[in-house]
């Protein structure tokens, strides 16, 4: 059993929602069964009850589930006949499971729809269909059942986001009810009382020694979205959460008499050009960035036709050569003044062929496995050693948050 977030849209202020936790029921799926069962069973004439899925295998669970509660109580098995694949009810109701990969079902009057886990839904379409569908019927009533997700331009982060703005009366609609259990943002993953945060029946029907097994077991990022029902910035993440963030110190400054190393992440449209600079300070690392954005928006007419400016790109490395000329690096046995200068040679040879012709220090670094796997270990453990400070730029925070760990073959 899992922490679950509920997001549910009442039409006509159908007051209803169950959260785990709230009523204490077995698992999830007796809750939702019940009222889609129930509501199978009674209710207004010709009720249609949809369960949406995020694939084929999640609704015949779901539908498994469904014919499980029927055969267990006998004042339901009574009225409620069980086919082979949908339920039937008094007044020719009924129920049946949908799934997101099926072909899209218009043209339904659903009267209830309960989505499970409504981050695994691959589009709003269903949601969409469901929602628009039930015009006609006296009380339709939406219920969304979901653990976190990781992709911000989801239906389920939509739903969050608009249900958290409900809540904190940013928004006012009385036919949206929203609940949902997550500790704060900072809060220790490996914490028994994180744990309770999210998950009010620990220690009932949710087994505290199961969450101690997992924990050992699990990285942080799966965690804290299963366990923990919190949004993270993608699948994996690659650092753990708050370390990037506790290493920022503005008042730490680059030293002009120091060497510096320069790393440059090139992009030619639409993308964005990186310029990260790094220098040693004893056992200490200082760095900053500098980005070149495309200022258009998505969907913008401009976006698509906006480019790099190079030329303002190599004006940057100039101004850091003039102010940091202290020597980086030896160049066939020649010590080069200025920074050393590692480029992906994508996107950028020409501008740095004119560089070097014009005596800084280029290095050509392809981002190969071979060479970015040592790099990017050193990094992470410089970084748990608490070696490396920054200034707090939100961008290059951003970037780092976006960074998720992957297996890759060597190459």
């Amino acid at each position: 059993m899992q922490p679950v977030g509920a997001v549910s849209r009442v039409v006509r202020n159908e007051p209803i929602l169950y959260g785990v936790g709230e009523r204490l029921p077995h698992c999830e799926v007796d809750v939702v069964d019940r009222l889609r069962v129930e509501r199978s069973a009674g209710g207004e004439p010709g009720a249609e009850v949809y369960s949406c899925a995020g694939d084929r295998r999640q609704a015949e669970i779901v539908f498994s589930e469904a014919k499980r509660m029927v055969a267990a109580e006998p004042e339901l098995a009574a009225v409620v006949r069980v086919q082979g694949y949908h339920l039937e009810g008094p007044e020719h109701s009924i129920y049946r499971v949908l799934s997101a990969d099926a072909a899209l079902q218009q043209g339904l009057n659903p009267s209830l729809v309960v989505f499970d886990e409504v981050h695994v839904q691959p589009s709003e379409d269903l949601w969409n269909a469901m929602t628009l569908g039930s015009g006609t019927r006296r009380q339709p009533l939406i219920v969304g059942i979901t653990t976190a997700g990781f992709d911000e331009a989801s239906l389920a982060y939509r739903l969050y986001a608009y249900g958290s703005a409900v809540n904190a009366g940013a928004i006012h609609d009385p036919t949206f009810y929203f609940r949902w259990w997550q500790p704060p943002a900072d809060a220790p993953y490996r914490d028994p009382a994180t744990w309770r945060a999210a998950n009010p029946a620990l220690g009932q029907f949710l087994k505290l020694g199961d969450f101690e097994a997992a924990v050992r077991t699990t990285t942080e990022s799966p965690f804290r979205r299963f366990r923990l029902n919190q949004w993270v910035p993608a699948e994996h993440l690659w650092l753990p959460a708050g370390l990037w963030e506790g290493q920022a110190d503005p008042d730490l400054e680059l030293d002009p008499r120091l060497p510096l190393a320069v790393g440059i992440d090139p992009a030619y449209s639409d993308d964005t050009f990186a310029i990260v600079v790094a220098q040693r300070q004893g056992e200490d690392t200082i760095v900053r960035a500098r980005f070149f954005v495309n200022p258009y928006p998505p969907g913008h007419s401009a976006r698509d036709e906006w480019v790099v400016d190079h030329e303002e790109v190599r004006g940057y490395l100039r101004t850091l050569r003039r102010e940091f000329p202290a020597p980086a690096v030896r160049i066939d046995r020649r010590t080069i003044h200025g920074p050393a200068f590692v480029y992906d040679p994508s996107s950028f040879t020409e501008s740095a062929q004119i560089l070097e012709g014009e005596g800084l220090a280029m290095l050509e670094l392809p981002q190969t496995d071979t060479r970015m796997v040592p790099a990017t270990r050193l990094f992470y453990d410089l970084l748990l050693d608490r070696r490396i400070w920054h200034d707090g730029d939100e961008l290059l925070a951003l970037h780092l948050r976006n960074c998720h760990a992957v297996e890759r073959g060597e190459n």
